[in-house]
Parts: C-alpha cells; structure tokens; sequence
C-alpha cells in the first residue's frame, strides 16, 4: 500500500515538475514594477450643477442646466454629464420611499459649452401615466463623476 502511495507520488512529481520549472520564471514578470507603496487617487471637488430645469412639449421633456464656472486642476475638465431618471408609477411615488434612478444619457460637452458657458440640454419622448425625476451629475475626463443636481419632479 505504501510502495503503491510513493508509486503515484513520484509520477504526479514526473509530470507537474515540468509544468512548474516551465511556468515559474513567468511569475516573475507578473509585478507591476513600482517600487514604491500604492498612492489612493485624489478627489478632486467638481461643481455643483444648479437650476436644472425641465420643460415639457408635445410629449417630450428637454432638461436644460447653466455650464458650471469652475477653477478645474491642471489636465482636468468637465468632459460629459451623466442625466439620471427615474420613472414610476404614480401610485408608487411617495416623499420618502426610495427612489431608483437609471443613467439614460451622456452629453458632452464641446469647446463652445466649455469656453463661453453655455448651457447644456437632454432631451427624450415621454410614456403617459407616469412620474418622472431627472437630475444630471458632472463627469470629468479622468472619469470622476460629481454630486447630482437638483432633482426635477413632474407627472405625464
């Protein structure tokens, strides 16, 4: 029984030696090459976006907000802006439950928002018999993304 163990141990080690002595100087090149500890990415404070405002027409609301004046840190900009909705049923829709908002669209923003301010617009067609909550949320081209605006209600 012994002699029977050491027989298939010695022919496991014949066959995965191989394997190992073939693979193990490729784990040496598995590290990433810095030499130093990990630094955290730093937050950077992106603006606030105020007055968003929705107007609805024939079936269809455009969202519209100011381009935020911002003092952005070297190589950073506001590079797009995130609308968010959230469409519930009427009955459904209290002051404190929970609401859960989906991303429905990404609006760049060009060299003409960015440098005369310009505003921004979103719009899309309405499903009737619904209440509908829309806010917009800053995104630099490092990928942070800001805090959401303020949140616009309406019923359709």
């Amino acid at each position: 029984m012994k002699e029977a163990f050491m027989r298939i141990v010695m022919q496991t080690a014949k066959i995965l030696l191989p394997v190992f002595l073939a693979t193990a100087p490729l784990l040496l090149f598995c590290a990433c090459g810095k030499k130093a500890p990990p630094h955290p990415p730093t937050a950077i404070n992106l603006p606030e976006i105020r007055n968003l405002e929705a107007g609805i027409q024939e079936g269809r609301v455009n969202l519209s907000w100011p381009m935020p004046d911002w003092q952005a840190p070297a190589g950073v900009r506001i590079a797009k802006f995130i609308v968010y909705r959230a469409k519930v049923d009427p009955e459904d829709a209290c002051e404190g439950c929970p609401v859960g908002y989906r991303r429905v669209a990404k609006v760049g923003v060009d060299d003409m928002n960015a440098a005369f301010g310009l505003g921004l617009t979103y719009g899309e067609v309405l499903e009737k018999g619904f209440h509908y909550r829309y806010k917009v949320a800053p995104c630099t081209n490092t990928g942070q993304e800001g805090s959401a605006s303020n949140i616009v209600r309406f019923n359709y």
